[in-house]
This record gives C-alpha cells, sequence and structure tokens, in this order.
C-alpha cells in the first residue's frame, strides 16, 4: 500500500538512502518541507539527516537546498534540482541527474545522464553509456565500458578509460591544465572555427579533418607516428590515446537531438542564406533556357515546365525551411507512457542534385537530343 510521510527539515539537511530495491526519483523545489511516498519504507531522523530503506520504488520531494547520499539503489535513479551535494555510491540501472550540482559516483551498471549541472562531476565507473550536456564544471571518468558524449563542458575534461567512442562537442575551455581523452573506440571533436586549441593525438587508426569547409586546422604527423593539429595558437591542448579514428569537425556539423527529462528537443542547422544563393543562381539559370525552349517548342510548352520548376523549387524550400525551425518539445508526462517518445528522425535537406539534374532535361530538350514527350516524363519523376 502506497503511503507518504511528511517531515519539517532545515538549511543542512542530508537524505541518505541506505537501500532503495526499486526505482528512485528525488526532486528539489521551493517547499519547505520532505516528503517521501512509496510502497513501503521505513524512514529515521537524526540531527538532519534523513536516514531511508526502500523495499520498492520511492520519490523523494525536497527543498533543493538539500544534500544527497545515496548508498544503494537497485533500479534507476533520477535527481532534479538538488542544490546541495550529491554523492552516489552504486546504482545498479540508469542514473540521470538534471539542474543540479556536480556529483560523485562509485558505480552505474547502467547508462550515465546529466544536464544542465553547476559544478564538477566524478565518476568512477560506468557500465553503459554516459552523456553530459552543460556543465561548469569539469568531467572526470575513470572507467566506461560504452561510449562517452560531453557536450559544452567548462571545466576540464579528464577521461581515462572508454572502450567505446568519445565525442566532444563545443569549445574546449581554457583551463589551468590539459585535457585527456582516452578510447579505445573512434575519437569525434566537434569545435568551434573561432576557439584556438592544440590535439596531441597517439593512435593507431587516421587523424582528418572532416569540416575542411568550415574548419581551419592545422594537422601535423610527426617521424614518431604522433599528431599535432591546432586550430589558432596559444589555446587549450588535449591530449588523446585512441586506438579508432580522431576526426575534427565543426561544431556546426551537429545536428543532434536528446531527451533532457522534461523535454525532447531536436536541433537541425541548415544554411537558409547559401541555399537562397543557389536557389537564385539556378532560377536564372532556368528563366534563360525558359525563354530559349518557349521560341522554339512555343510559349504554352515553356509555362507547363516553368510551373513544374516553380512546384518544386517551392517545395524543396519548404522542407528545407520546416528543418530549420524544427526544434520539437513533446512533454511525456502529460500523457500516460511510462517511457520518453522514440527521437524523430530530422528532415533530410534537399541537395542541388535536383536542380542540376531539372536543367540537364532541359538543356537535352534544347538540343534535341530528347523529345517533348521524354522531357515531361523525366522532369515527373523528378517531382515524386
Amino acid at each position: 500500500m502506497t503511503k507518504k510521510e511528511t517531515f519539517t527539515v532545515g538549511e543542512d539537511v542530508i537524505i541518505t538512502v541506505i537501500n532503495c530495491a526499486g526505482d528512485l526519483a528525488i526532486k528539489g523545489g521551493d517547499d519547505p518541507e520532505l516528503s517521501v511516498k512509496g510502497d513501503g519504507f521505513t524512514v529515521v531522523e537524526k540531527d538532519q539527516v534523513i536516514h531511508l530503506e526502500a523495499n520498492d520504488d520511492m520519490k523523494i520531494s525536497t527543498p533543493s537546498h538539500a544534500s544527497v547520499e545515496i548508498e544503494q539503489n537497485m533500479g534507476d535513479c533520477e535527481l532534479k534540482k538538488i542544490d546541495g551535494s550529491i554523492r552516489l555510491e552504486n546504482v545498479m540501472g540508469d542514473l540521470k541527474i538534471r539542474q543540479s550540482n556536480g556529483f560523485t559516483v562509485t558505480a552505474v551498471y547502467g547508462n550515465l545522464t546529466g544536464r544542465k549541472l553547476a559544478g564538477d562531476v566524478s565518476v568512477h565507473e560506468v557500465k553503459g553509456d554516459v552523456s553530459i550536456s552543460g556543465s561548469n564544471g569539469g568531467v572526470t571518468l575513470d572507467d566506461v565500458m560504452g561510449d562517452v558524449e560531453l557536450r559544452n563542458i567548462e571545466g576540464l575534461l579528464n577521461v581515462k578509460s572508454v572502450v567505446g567512442d568519445v565525442k566532444v562537442i563545443g569549445p574546449i575551455a581554457a583551463v589551468g591544465g590539459k585535457h585527456h581523452l582516452n578510447a579505445n573506440g573512434d575519437v569525434d571533436l566537434y569545435l568551434p572555427a573561432d576557439a584556438p586549441v592544440t590535439i596531441m593525438i597517439d593512435t593507431k587508426g587516421e587523424v582528418r579533418n572532416r569540416s575542411k569547409d568550415r574548419l581551419d586546422a592545422n594537422i601535423i604527423q610527426g617521424d614518431d607516428g604522433d599528431w599535432v593539429a591546432s586550430i589558432g595558437e596559444d589555446g587549450p591542448i588535449v591530449i588523446i590515446d585512441a586506438k579508432g579514428d580522431v576526426a575534427l569537425r565543426s561544431v556546426d556539423d551537429d545536428h543532434h537531438y536528446y531527451f533532457d527529462g522534461d523535454n525532447f528537443e531536436v536541433d537541425v542547422d541548415f544554411d537558409l542564406g547559401e541555399l537562397g544563393q543557389l536557389g537564385e543562381k539556378i532560377g536564372k539559370m532556368f528563366e534563360s533556357i525558359g525563354d530559349r525552349l518557349s521560341s522554339k517548342f512555343g510559349p504554352e510548352f515553356s509555362e507547363e515546365i516553368s510551373g513544374k520548376i516553380d512546384k518544386a523549387i517551392n517545395k524543396a524550400t519548404s522542407k528545407i525551411e520546416k528543418a530549420e525551425r524544427a526544434r520539437v518539445r513533446v512533454h511525456p508526462f502529460a500523457s500516460a507512457a511510462p517511457r520518453p517518445p522514440k527521437a524523430p528522425k530530422a528532415p533530410k535537406p534537399p541537395t542541388p542534385d535536383q536542380g542540376a539534374q531539372q536543367l540537364k532535361i532541359l538543356e537535352m530538350l534544347e538540343a534535341g537530343d530528347i523529345s517533348v514527350e521524354d522531357a515531361t516524363t523525366l522532369l515527373k519523376a523528378l517531382e515524386r
């Protein structure tokens, strides 16, 4: 039977979960009282320390200033809006910490997710993947069996051992120390073009600049086989030891989505300015060849072809504009679904190939290589 208990607590309250046999959720807020809800828990309060044990799921609402200590959680664990210190020993399921202080974790047997953190993060062992986004402190990861993604971290990066791949997105912080990334898989760095950085690389794979049109990076391989990649001068130093490939990419090439616990976000970044210039250029070419087709095959055919071309270009532009505006927010807790929705696929932008193919068809028609009927059929096929 579900029960609920409420306590009046002070500024220095510490929540200590000795053991939770199910899922555990702790949420901070403005309410000065602490409440515990579950199907079988015991509470011992002593000197502003709340000791809790539960044989099933447990939900705790607390003032945001509380500190949290968790010794063992057999299910999933979620913490939100906790401004005090956070320390966890063993979490057997997934761990999600959002809009909270930095934290220390001994072991997570599922995946670890952190969003919008204020302070350093120190993790000894994670059996699954790690994803941390938005932290004004550093991140230390001792041993991760899955993949690691670190986004917009303002402190020192010290990733000691990752079995999978490592992805770092955003500027490398200029802090008093060298950043370290060690991975058995690939390492991808999504970097801003205007932020200087020096990267020293020891890898068994390749080192490449995958965004040469956006990222001005100088990459040199020394006689000892190690690599040095640099953007600008006098930037922070990153030391990479990888067994896979190392890729430098522009942060503008990072089209990402993630679920932060409250909202599902899709970010798509396309340059509509470049698309507009391309569309204007193709439009002028179509106008020129359209005049010649009109004189050769008559104005009715030219108008029909022009209408089809305008329709295709408008349709393509509409798709791009829709993609540019795509910041989808879904509130899963408004429904009864126990899990967050699956990530929708970001719409694919049309390539300039379609316009080029249309132009080629019209040129072949003008040259007499194909008939009017063939041109019409081919243009219709491109619209599909």
